[in-house]
């Protein structure tokens, strides 16, 4: 992390969480990767960046699988300052890319690659209104890193984006690519995209062969900065008829992110703990968290695949420590809903090909659905949205896992204006506010009948799906 204290990227930062701050990101991956030598490229780079990809209008997949082997020497410049510069009557605006990535190959022939990190917000720069000027984050630095290899007589490799969703940035990529051709670029330029998530994944191929540095930051990623992908996995629950330990273990539960370090807290205790019951209690936990992070991470890949973007400014994920289960005659609505669950997830995304149709990926570690044990569950929902109000279009799109009567069965349910759940005329006000038509469509099962990606998308987003083409080609 020296280069971020070298180049005065830390103080303005000091009071915000480390983990919130994509240049201490950045010194620490690529500065690892640099104090490492040429093993940081060869176990490090050289197959995490052979990954990032660009995917055309077609959906068509290209890797950046174009990288050389017979690598001698690789040099790093941090936050390389790139002043505008004028070529053909045209501007490329200045810039500060996070890295610039120089490799001599054993032939002497070099090469260059220009990095560009996001953590929690998207491109710093769009594209500008004049025709004269390239302003665009990635077009600009597009164009710069042409112009830098032409000085270092370097191949330009490309641009790649790294960024923590496991998402395509479809959008973001195609606003990049559209100011390029405007002004002048008749070939798709080299914008790659590549998932911080993916880097530990990639890096686990290598595991037993890493050398001490390059390991410890493989474990930074995933413990703390929660970077991680994990395929869903079969599992088998045992029901649990007490928790309070487990309940007031995890009550700081905050972000999805947390989710790593509760796991290793859980695994903690599964191994300290001579209480069979308590150390099976966290077992069913260990397995339960992991595979809510999975199907949430799972879904985010499928939908993105059917041309679907995240909802709102973040991905909402809510925890409330409950009042005690309700009744089982108890009816539940909008305004206690939390009461139900211990923690619950969730995703919600729209598409440009259904204006105004959200759907809503939800798991819950904990619903009260018997009166003797608790269990995990997940659901999928699709409403037209009216209109936006804070949560509520989250906690709508999570409707299935707060209904008592739900049998989790995984059929197609209608939640109407006038249903149980929204029996109060608060609950009824919200839902009249914000669903177009005055029905949410909700399917959902246990968490352990989803084994695999492939259930997942059969069983919980296909149904969704299909009901969502079905409405829209009667309109």
């Amino acid at each position: 992390m020296l280069q971020a204290f070298t180049h005065n990227k830390l103080g303005r930062w000091l009071t915000k969480s480390p983990w919130q701050i994509e240049d201490l990101l950045t010194s620490v991956f690529f500065g690892t990767c640099e104090y490492a030598g040429i093993d940081g490229w060869n176990y490090v780079l050289n197959p995490v960046l052979s990954n990032a990809c660009f995917i055309n209008d077609n959906g068509k997949k290209t890797k950046l699988n174009t990288l050389p082997d017979d690598v001698k020497e690789i040099e790093y410049l941090f936050w390389e300052h790139f002043s505008a510069f004028e070529e053909n009557g045209i501007t490329t605006s200045s810039g500060e890319p996070e890295v610039i990535i120089i490799i001599t190959s054993e032939s002497n022939e070099r090469y260059v690659i220009l990095i560009e990190v996001k953590l929690n917000i998207g491109k710093s720069s769009i594209a500008n209104e004049s025709e004269l000027i390239i302003s665009d984050q990635l077009s600009k630095y597009y164009k710069h890193l042409q112009k830098f290899a032409t000085e270092k007589n370097a191949i330009p490799l490309g641009v790649v984006y790294i960024t923590p969703s496991v998402a395509y940035p479809k959008e973001e990529i195609i606003d990049s690519l559209t100011e390029l051709k405007k002004l002048g670029e008749t070939e798709d330029a080299k914008i790659f995209w590549l998932s911080w998530r993916s880097v530990p994944v990639i890096m686990d191929k290598n595991k037993n062969d890493l050398p001490c540095i390059l390991l410890n930051l493989r474990d930074t990623l995933v413990y703390n900065w929660g970077y991680f992908y994990e395929e869903i996995k079969p599992f088998h629950v045992e029901e649990i008829d007490d928790i309070p330990i487990f309940q007031t273990t995890f009550l700081d539960l905050q972000t999805i992110d947390d989710i790593n370090l509760n796991l290793t807290f859980i695994k903690y205790f599964i191994m300290k703990s001579e209480n069979e019951k308590i150390k099976m209690t966290f077992q069913n936990a260990n397995e339960i968290y992991r595979n809510c992070l999975r199907i949430i991470l799972s879904a985010d890949l499928y939908l993105q695949e059917n041309n679907f973007i995240k909802y709102g400014n973040d991905w909402k994920h809510f925890y409330d420590e409950p009042g005690g289960p309700p009744k089982p005659t108890q009816f539940m609505d909008i305004n206690n809903a939390n009461g139900l669950l211990y923690s619950y997830f969730i995703h919600q995304y729209s598409s440009a090909d259904y204006p105004n149709y959200l759907i809503t990926i939800c798991v819950a570690p904990w619903r009260f659905i018997k009166s003797e044990n608790f269990t995990p569950v997940c659901c999928s929902t699709l409403l037209k949205q009216k209109s936006t109000a804070g949560n509520d279009p989250y906690l709508l799109g999570s409707i299935p896992l707060w209904d008592i009567e739900n049998d989790f069965s995984g059929k197609i349910i209608e939640y109407k204006e006038y249903g149980q759940l929204v029996k109060t005329e608060n609950s009824r006000a919200k839902f009249n506010e914000i669903v177009e038509n005055q029905i949410i469509y909700g399917v959902s099962l246990p968490l352990d009948k989803i084994a695999s990606s492939s259930e997942l998308s059969k069983l919980i987003i296909d149904p969704i799906l299909n009901k969502q083409k079905e409405i829209y080609s009667l309109i």
